[in-house]
């Protein structure tokens, strides 16, 4: 057990759902709270693990009696109205509470929320993750922590309850910043690991026989050996379950818009292939496979060998 008293979890997404069930399972805390916009989500794992957790009936209720609070939020404007709003946690948490936002976004906002715990005396850190719903659900995550050093001596131990490395990247917005930047490159990888299946398959190689060759080549990547997009190379994966579940396409693309915007307000950096994957998932966004999982960009570049291989 690493938290005495009790543990205060908001957001209960594909991420955040999976991400609680570990500190229940580790019995991370005599007592865990859950909060999400849809209370069935709550009242199902409440129910799951009945001596433990329960669901709060509101966020300044969950607030005032936890010791340590976790968010797991879509994206700044819902991280903002949880923290700072009146009803938020910065004005319900209680003394010596510590606050960890797991959320991606925009630096900007780690930091506002950031000030606005140093102003109240409360340990805040912003620690997005990488690992996706795979890493959530196996408890590999690796948390990117934005803070000060002793308040990474506090989260820590929490964190490694669902996942399997905490790496302190600085101050305050530095984690958002590093998870803008790893996504950035993920997107970028995934259409690329997709165009290189597809030209392959159109040329006559075999995805399964083109992904063993890069597995085991330079173009290994993540989005080849561990979440391969072309359906049945890997099973366990979306690609092969018609894409359902994992990283959402809309959330990649928030992600992709936060990266260009940081990279046009520290100086107008150029970054034309993170353009140009923001440009592709915008389009998978407004498409009937806007709620799918991100690695539907190689259906949406190669739709026919989708069709051959479901």
């Amino acid at each position: 057990m690493t938290v005495a008293g009790c543990i205060g979890f908001v957001g209960l997404g594909q991420m955040g759902c999976r991400m609680v069930r570990n500190l229940l399972l580790k019995a991370a805390a005599p007592r865990i709270l859950l909060l999400d916009l849809k209370q069935q989500v709550a009242e199902e794992i409440a129910a799951e693990f009945p001596e433990t957790a329960a669901r709060a009936g509101s966020l300044p209720e969950m607030t005032r009696e936890a010791d340590v609070v976790i968010s797991m939020l879509p994206a700044c404007a819902e991280v903002q109205a949880a923290y700072l709003s009146e009803e938020g946690i910065l004005k319900h948490a209680k003394e010596g509470s510590l606050l960890v936002d797991c959320s991606t976004v925009a630096p900007s906002t780690a930091e506002l929320v950031q000030q606005g715990a140093a102003q109240r005396g409360l340990d805040f850190a912003s620690a997005p993750v990488s690992g996706g719903v795979l890493g959530a659900e196996q408890a590999s995550l690796t948390f990117m922590l934005g803070g000060e050093e002793r308040v990474l001596e506090r989260a820590e131990p929490v964190l490694r309850h669902m996942g399997k490395k905490v790496v302190h990247c600085g101050g305050a917005g530095s984690g958002a910043a590093s998870k803008l930047c790893n996504n950035l490159a993920l997107a970028i990888q995934m259409i690329g690991t997709s165009e290189a299946l597809g030209l392959g398959s159109q040329l006559g190689v075999k995805p399964e026989v083109l992904a063993s060759i890069m597995n085991a080549s330079t173009a290994r990547c993540w989005s080849s050996d561990t979440y391969n997009p072309c359906p049945h190379v890997m099973e366990n994966v979306p690609s092969s379950r018609g894409y359902a579940g994992g990283f959402g396409v809309r959330l990649m693309h928030k992600d992709l818009t936060l990266a260009l915007e940081e990279g046009h307000r520290v100086g107008s950096m150029r970054l034309p292939l993170g353009q140009r994957a923001a440009e592709v998932y915008a389009e998978l966004a407004k498409s009937d496979e806007g709620g799918k999982d991100f690695s539907v960009v190689f259906k949406h570049l190669f739709p026919e060998i989708v069709k051959a291989r479901s």
